[in-house]
């Protein structure tokens, strides 16, 4: 378990660390992974409550809606042999909107505002 931890924090600081990845790619049109990395510098903590504010609202929408119609689709506890695939289906196409529609182009936005602002730190000589 210690060992999930320690990876799953791993894993998120080296993903914050490379956010800006994407951006910069774009923008000079070759990949820019480890060209990226000295951009996050210091703002790592930025970049994580950026994402947080953004992904927390949408996931608390998401699970209102699929709440919605989980209980709309099935009135009751319906025993598990007798259970419709409808909800589920329409849980994740709403799931997928949402995340196409409003998550990830809000993402962009922000990955893309804290790249233009960002300062590669002065080699040094």
């Amino acid at each position: 378990m210690l060992i999930g931890a320690v990876a799953l924090v791993l894993c998120a600081y080296f993903g914050l660390r490379l956010t800006l990845a994407e951006p910069a790619t774009a923008d000079n049109g070759r990949i820019m992974v480890l060209r990226s990395w000295p951009l996050t510098k210091g703002r790592v903590l930025l970049i994580l409550v950026s994402a947080l504010s953004i992904y927390l609202p949408v996931l608390l929408i998401l699970t209102v809606l699929v709440g919605i119609v989980s209980q709309a689709a099935s009135a009751g506890i319906t025993p598990p042999q007798h259970l419709d695939a409808g909800p589920a289906l329409t849980g994740g196409l709403l799931a997928g909107m949402l995340s196409a529609g409003v998550l990830e182009p809000l993402l962009a936005g922000v990955f893309a505002y804290y790249y233009r602002h960002a300062k590669a730190p002065d080699p040094k000589p």
